[in-house]
C-alpha cells in the first residue's frame, strides 16, 4: 500500500504547476488571429444570454461584463482593435436608428409637449446637480465641470433592446423616453460644441452660433428632402430583400456622416434617418424583421462588448478614483431619477411608468466616452488638459454602474408593465371572447409579380397577439397542362413561404385542382374555416374577363 501511494504521488511529478500553464497561455494573448477573435465574440454573444437568464440578470449586462473580462483590463483575451471600433460604432448607430424607426410618430405628435418638458428636465436637472457637485465637491474648473455636467445630462438608450423585446416600442412611455433622450443628447452636444469653441486656441468667434444654426437647418432640410424621395424611388423599383436592407443601411450612414460634418454626433443623424424612414418600413414587414435581426444578432452585442472592454475595474481599488466615480454616478443618477419622477407626477402617470422612464434615460455609454475624448484633446493654459486621468477613469467606470442600474430597472419595470397590460387585456378578452378567436387569413396567389405585395399586406393585417399563421393557396385548372401548372404553383408557394419565414410568420400552403378558379378558392375558404381573403385583381389585359377568373393578384 505504501509503494502504491508513493507511485500515485510520483505520477504527478511531470505535471507543470498551474501558474506556469497560465504563464504559457498568456504568451499567446491577446489573440491576434481575426478568425479566432471573431469566434470568441460569437461564443460570448451565444453564451452570455444563456448564463444571464439562469441568473435572472438582463442580457445586456452580460455582454458588458463579458467585455470587461476579455478586455485588456481583465484577462486580456482580446484587444479592442479597429474591428471593435467599427462594429461598436455601427452598433451604437443601430440602437438609435431602431429607436427612431420603431417610434410611434402619431404618439410623438400627440405628446410633443410632454416630450419637450421631459427632455428639458432630463437635461437640466442632472446638469445643474452635477455642475454644483463638480465645483463644490470635486473642485474642477468651470469649463471642465460644464463638460462633465453635459456628459451626465445626456444618456444612451442602451436599455432600448429590452423594451423592444417586450414589445413596448410604441408605448407612450417609450415614446417620451426616446424623444427626451434625443433632445437631451442634442442639447448636451450643442453645449459641448460651445465648450470646444471657448476652450480652443482662438476662443469662441462671434459667428459660431449663427453658422452652426444655418448648418443644422440646412442639414435637416436636406435629409427631409433627399431620403424620402430616394426611398420611394428605390423601394418601388427593387423588391430584392438584400438590396432593400443595404439601401436602408446606406441611408442611415449617409445621414450620420452628414450630421458629423456639421459638428454634431452621428447618433443624431441616425435617429433622424430612422424617423424619416419610419413611415416607409412597416413594423411587421419582412424588411423590418431583417433590420432588427441583424442588429440584435451582431452589431448591438459588438457595441456592448466594446463598451465593457473600456472599463477598468481595478481603478475602483484606488480611493481617489472610487470617490470620483461615486460622486459622478450618484449625482448623475439622482438627477435622472428626479427628472423622470417629476415628469411622472406632472403627467399623472403610474409609478411603474416612472420606473421605466428612469431606466431608459439613466444609462451612459459611448456618447459619454465621445464627449470625454473631446475634453482630453483640449489643452489648458497651465499645460494640462480639460479632462484629466482621474475624471476620464471616473467617467469610464461610471458607465458600468449606470448601465447596470438602467438595465435592471428597465427589465423589471418593462416586465411588470407588460404583465399589468396583459391582465387588463385578458379581462377584455373574457368579456368579448367570441370576437377574439376567429382570425384565419387566406391568400390566393397566382402571379409572381405581386405575390410579395399580398404577403406583406397579410403580415401587416394579422393580429400579433393571436399570432395565427397564414394560408397561401394556388388554384390550377384541371386540364391537359395540370402537371406543369402544379409545378409552377409549388415554386410560387415556396417563394411565398420564404417571405413568411423572413417575418417569423407560420404559413400553410396548398396547390389545389379545380375546374373553376372561383369555386376552388371558395371551397378552400370553407375547408380551412377562414375569416378573411386577401385577393389581388387579375392581371389579364382583356378587361372583359370576370374578376374571379383572374384571381390571386
Amino acid at each position: 500500500m505504501k509503494k502504491t501511494f508513493n507511485f500515485q504521488l510520483s505520477s504527478f511529478d511531470f505535471l507543470v504547476p498551474l501558474h506556469q500553464i497560465f504563464g504559457k497561455i498568456t504568451m499567446y494573448l491577446p489573440i491576434t488571429s481575426p478568425t479566432i477573435a471573431f469566434f470568441v465574440v460569437l461564443i460570448i454573444i451565444l453564451i452570455a444570454p444563456i448564463v444571464m437568464s439562469k441568473l435572472r440578470i438582463p442580457h445586456i449586462i452580460g455582454m458588458v461584463l463579458a467585455g470587461v473580462i476579455i478586455g485588456r483590463y481583465g484577462l486580456n483575451i482580446l484587444e479592442r482593435d479597429s474591428s471593435f471600433e467599427l462594429f461598436g460604432r455601427v452598433g451604437l448607430l443601430y440602437i438609435i436608428f431602431l429607436a427612431g424607426i420603431e417610434m410611434d410618430l402619431e404618439g410623438l405628435k400627440k405628446n410633443l409637449r410632454d416630450v419637450g418638458i421631459f427632455g428639458m428636465l432630463t437635461f437640466l436637472v442632472p446638469f445643474c446637480i452635477t455642475y454644483v457637485a463638480g465645483i463644490s465637491i470635486l473642485h474642477y474648473s468651470p469649463l471642465a465641470t460644464t463638460l462633465l455636467a453635459c456628459i451626465m445630462a445626456s444618456n444612451t438608450l442602451i436599455a432600448y433592446p429590452i423594451v423592444a423585446r417586450y414589445g413596448l416600442q410604441k408605448h407612450h412611455v417609450t415614446t417620451l423616453s426616446v424623444g427626451a433622450s434625443m433632445l437631451s443628447l442634442f442639447t448636451s452636444l450643442v453645449v459641448v460644441a460651445a465648450v470646444v469653441g471657448m476652450g480652443g486656441e482662438g476662443g469662441g468667434e462671434w459667428y459660431f452660433w449663427p453658422l452652426f444654426f444655418v448648418k443644422l437647418v440646412g442639414y435637416c432640410a436636406a435629409m427631409l428632402y433627399v431620403i424620402p424621395r430616394l426611398t420611394r424611388l428605390f423601394l418601388r423599383r427593387y423588391s430584392d430583400s438584400v438590396m432593400q436592407y443595404i439601401f436602408v443601411m446606406a441611408m442611415m450612414f449617409m445621414s450620420a456622416a452628414c450630421c458629423e460634418l456639421i459638428g454634431l454626433e452621428g447618433v443624431l443623424g441616425a435617429f433622424l434617418s430612422g424617423l424619416i424612414l419610419n413611415r416607409f418600413i412597416p413594423i411587421m414587414s419582412p424588411l423590418m424583421n431583417r433590420i432588427e435581426f441583424i442588429g440584435n444578432a451582431l452589431f448591438i452585442p459588438y457595441f456592448l462588448i466594446g463598451v465593457g472592454m473600456l472599463i477598468n475595474i481595478r481603478l475602483l481599488l484606488m480611493p481617489e478614483v472610487l470617490f470620483i466615480v461615486m460622486v459622478i454616478a450618484v449625482v448623475g443618477t439622482i438627477g435622472k431619477a428626479l427628472a423622470a419622477y417629476i415628469s411622472c407626477i406632472g403627467f399623472k402617470m403610474s409609478w411603474l411608468e416612472g420606473h421605466l422612464m428612469f431606466g431608459l434615460t439613466s444609462a451612459h455609454a459611448a456618447g459619454s466616452i465621445a464627449m470625454a475624448m473631446i475634453g482630453v484633446k483640449i489643452a489648458l493654459p497651465d499645460g494640462g488638459y480639460l479632462v484629466d486621468d482621474g475624471m476620464m477613469n471616473g467617467i469610464v467606470t461610471m458607465i458600468l454602474l449606470t448601465c447596470i442600474i438602467s438595465t435592471i430597472t428597465t427589465e423589471s419595470s418593462a416586465k411588470a408593465l407588460v404583465l399589468k397590460e396583459e391582465e387588463s387585456k385578458l379581462s377584455d378578452k373574457q368579456r368579448f371572447s367570441d370576437s377574439f378567436d376567429d382570425e384565419k387569413i387566406l391568400i390566393p396567389v397566382k402571379y409572381p409579380e405581386t405575390c410579395d405585395t399580398l404577403m406583406h399586406l397579410a403580415i401587416m393585417m394579422r393580429n400579433r397577439e393571436l399570432n395565427r399563421g397564414l394560408i397561401a393557396l394556388n388554384v390550377v385548372y384541371d386540364d391537359d397542362d395540370v402537371e406543369q401548372n402544379q409545378r409552377k404553383g409549388q415554386q410560387l408557394l415556396e417563394h411565398v413561404t420564404q417571405t413568411a419565414n423572413a417575418a417569423d410568420v407560420r404559413i400553410q400552403t396548398q396547390v389545389r385542382l379545380a375546374t373553376n378558379i372561383g369555386n376552388g378558392i371558395k371551397h378552400a375558404f370553407k375547408e380551412y374555416d377562414c375569416s378573411e381573403i386577401i385577393l389581388g385583381v387579375h392581371m389579364h389585359p382583356n378587361s372583359r374577363r370576370v374578376f374571379w377568373h383572374g384571381y390571386s393578384d
